[in-house]
């Protein structure tokens, strides 16, 4: 089975998966976005386009057959007298009621490889339209894994925000009692009742923007009924970006092929407005039934005519001048922009591995930080149930907790979109 039918076959299969289920996993999502996406049918609908023209520009290696049809008065048409033996008549070469019916058959017999250049022209259109839709795709894979992954970033945070709530409550608890033995003030109250309104208003952040991530969700892939509670999300495997294949090989990019179609085309271009000074061979045959015709001259008979013509282009204003002109600066353009291209598909790649070296360093001095802000919590509770220290430093432990394992979650996010930057920056396909 083709990569292509076993691609349908997921897509079908994770569409009914969906409906039936109401939960997805990443593979599911991102098999949903390219099967449902505008821009995925936008793509395919402009491929379509590329391959009709490709049949138009091919029609110029077949005759042109039309039938035509007229008719014209004319009036006078003037005569010439003739002596005969009833005297002088007059006797006229041109009716004044003239008609045409007529099949023309027009023959393009050597055009000098403008039509060749031009059914080339058009290949090179239907590759960049294939072209183009890969690159659709990957994009909007890639747009998928950020989503889907910022989802489960923000869920994992308010869980972290739910646990730094409850604990600020139970200080407050604790507090509020040893306020009823005189060994808290109001002012332990209040400030610990500020902590926990300003956590409630963090955590209602995170929710607004976990319901803003599962609306761009729905919107990538078309799913109305995605259960925001049956996401099955899991991080990466965190592995040694020494284990990832690290060739720089930007040929694979959808945007490196790009450019050397580009280039290609504006070689095309340039071939072709050469050819426009070659001369062209063209015929004419026209057949049917018209009257103006000797002897009888309103008559309607049968006729033909058949004409062959050389055309030389000698003299248009400059303008096929100007049109090589044009083409030979687009194609020097272009070999820049396939350079250009060149260069910073490779900075990508090198970007991208730096980054993801950088974030897999910080995972392990982000688990040490975590787990020294856990022992430190767990001290700072133990100290202030024994009123050594006052419930201030209490909060300010609870909080280094809840930020170190908050940073702790976004540098694992931030290795999961930068290993899938780098996948997508070595031309590896998302879906």
């Amino acid at each position: 089975m083709g990569k292509k039918n076993i691609f349908l076959l997921l897509c079908i299969t994770t569409i009914a998966f969906v409906n039936a289920q109401e939960q997805i996993n990443l593979e599911q999502a991102i098999a949903l976005t390219i099967a449902n996406n505008p821009q995925i049918k936008q793509a395919e609908a402009s491929r379509l386009a590329s391959t009709a023209s490709i049949e138009k520009a091919k029609a110029n290696y077949y005759p042109q057959l039309t039938a035509n049809s007229g008719y014209t008065r004319l009036d006078p048409t003037g005569y010439v007298p003739f002596p005969t033996a009833q005297g002088i008549q007059d006797f006229a070469f041109i009716p004044i009621d003239n008609y045409n019916l007529n099949l023309e058959l027009n023959i393009n017999i050597y055009d000098f490889g403008r039509t060749n250049t031009g059914v080339k022209l058009a290949e090179n259109g239907e590759e960049t339209a294939d072209v183009s839709l890969l690159r659709t795709k990957q994009e909007l894979a890639f747009a998928t894994i950020q989503i889907y992954y910022q989802i489960h970033f923000l869920q994992e945070a308010i869980k972290v925000q739910n646990k730094q709530i409850e604990a600020f409550n139970i200080t407050l608890t604790q507090t509020k009692k040893l306020q009823e033995n005189g060994e808290a003030t109001n002012y332990e109250i209040m400030t610990t009742e500020v902590k926990v309104s300003s956590a409630s208003d963090r955590l209602l952040d995170l929710q607004t923007d976990l319901s803003n991530a599962f609306i761009q969700l729905i919107q990538l892939t078309g799913q109305e009924n995605i259960d925001t509670e049956k996401l099955v999300n899991n991080w990466l495997k965190i592995e040694s970006p020494n284990a990832l294949t690290t060739n720089i090989n930007i040929t694979n990019r959808p945007e490196f092929k790009l450019s050397e179609l580009q280039t290609e085309n504006a070689t095309l271009q340039e071939l072709l407005a050469r050819r426009n000074f070659n001369p062209y061979l063209s015929a004419n045959l026209q057949g049917g039934y018209k009257n103006a015709i000797q002897p009888d001259i309103n008559l309607l008979q049968l006729n033909y005519v058949a004409t062959a013509q050389l055309t030389i282009p000698l003299f248009n204003g400059f303008k096929n001048k100007a049109s090589l002109k044009e083409a030979k600066a687009l194609k020097d353009a272009s070999d820049f922009n396939l350079e250009n291209t060149s260069n910073q598909l490779e900075a990508e790649v090198k970007q991208a591995i730096e980054n993801l070296n950088n974030s897999y360093q910080k995972i392990e001095r982000s688990n040490l930080q975590v787990t020294q802000a856990e022992q430190a919590a767990e001290l700072a509770r133990l100290k202030y149930k024994n009123g050594v220290i006052t419930n201030l430093d209490l909060l300010d432990a609870e909080i280094a907790l809840s930020q170190s394992e908050i940073n702790k979650l976004n540098t694992i996010f931030n290795y999961t979109l930068n290993t899938y930057r780098l996948r997508k920056a070595m031309g590896i396909n998302l879906y």
